[in-house]
């Protein structure tokens, strides 16, 4: 549905001015229970990142009202216990029995959406590479044993 692509190293303005670009590809039809996307932040610090990722679901798709997000704690560095986002606060979680490349949204309204998080540290071409699995559906997680 959406993939849109940057350079880490320059973060460019998004398309309304504030912040830099969203790196996001989502599939076109629900998944199939592996993931319905994928997402390159700029930094591990979930606080910060996860805000402009929920506005691009809205934008891209309609999609609001987050209630918690469940993450693995090997992909992040930072990550507040809560977040205000759009007038709702949304409960977060890091999670070592969950790898770090997957984050899970789960909203007010019962759906949820689950997505390859691509390392901050990602060379371009393997980014994209994940980007586009994501955005066919296509993506999977390595389980990793802990």
């Amino acid at each position: 549905m959406v993939a849109m692509w940057s350079d880490a190293r320059h973060q460019p303005t998004s398309a309304d001015g504030f912040g830099p670009r969203l790196r996001l590809a989502l599939a076109d039809r629900p998944s199939d229970g592996s993931v319905d996307g994928a997402w390159w932040p700029y930094s591990r610090d979930l606080g910060v990142e996860l805000p402009p990722l929920m506005a691009g679901l809205h934008a891209a798709s309609g999609i609001d009202g987050a209630s918690w997000v469940s993450a693995g704690r090997a992909g992040w560095d930072r990550c507040p216990v809560r977040i205000r986002i759009g007038g709702v606060w949304v409960r977060m979680r890091l999670l070592g029995m969950l790898d770090g490349q997957l984050l899970t949204i789960n909203f007010l309204d019962g759906d949820r959406i689950r997505l390859i998080v691509v390392p901050v540290d990602a060379p371009d071409d393997t980014a994209a590479a994940a980007l586009t699995a994501g955005a066919a559906g296509k993506a999977t997680v390595e389980h990793q044993n802990r």
